[in-house]
């Protein structure tokens, strides 16, 4: 296996969506995954939930995640790497046969797994054994990474609160977008201060980044 101390500095640079999906990318190249994932899934309330997910994972595979419920029961309920197969009798087919999941952590509002698609060297049990004891070791960093800045990034603003961050990226002041919107200062003043509290930023500056690190616009 690789360096720890290597993987470890790939962890620690995830503090936003952008370098979490470059880290994936890194680990899966590192290790030569054919892919390699994050998969969250975040409870809307006692029964529907999300599932996000981030790296380079098959569609098919999130969309059979979406509408079993085996996954959320695994991710929430249990500490033991294993393969998909063990997880949901649905999914026994080939096409699933080398998906292989680490238990990444779990809260009250949501559950993370790490999940790799080994090659067929990997697939003999002694192998599979240290794979899973090897990520143990770090998909709990992963996820306290992603706890700590990736999911304060999962927001909306309104389309004029989009406008008026717009307009204050490039350098306009609250008096000048009102004149462009033709909106009172106070209500863009209103509006920005909206997108700080939204995006739980420390100022203007800081909201604006966090829009664009997150697609807002």
């Amino acid at each position: 296996m690789k360096s720890f101390d290597l993987v470890r500095g790939l962890l620690d640079r995830v503090q936003c969506q952008t370098s979490l999906q470059q880290t994936l990318q890194d680990i899966k190249e590192l290790f030569r995954y054919q892919h390699l994932g994050l998969v969250v899934f975040e409870l809307k309330d006692l029964q529907s939930y999300r599932v996000r997910d981030f790296g380079h994972l098959p569609s098919d595979l999130i969309e059979v995640m979406e509408k079993d419920s085996s996954f959320i029961d695994y991710c929430f309920n249990e500490t033991v790497p294993s393969f998909l197969t063990h997880v949901s009798a649905q999914c026994r087919t080939e096409n699933f046969d080398s998906v292989f999941f680490v238990p990444a952590g779990c809260s009250r509002q949501f559950g993370a797994i790490m999940v790799f698609y080994l090659n067929s060297k990997s697939l003999d049990q002694a192998v599979c054994e240290s794979i899973g004891d090897y990520w143990k070791i770090f998909s709990s960093q992963l996820f306290r990474q992603y706890r700590k800045y990736v999911h304060e990034e999962d927001f909306s603003i309104t389309a004029r609160e989009r406008e008026c961050i717009q307009w204050a990226s490039m350098g306009k002041t609250a008096w000048e977008i009102s004149q462009i919107l033709d909106i009172s200062q106070r209500t863009v003043e209103y509006h920005l201060a909206n997108c700080i509290r939204k995006t739980n930023s420390i100022n203007r500056q800081h909201a604006i980044v966090k829009c664009v690190l997150s697609g807002q616009y």
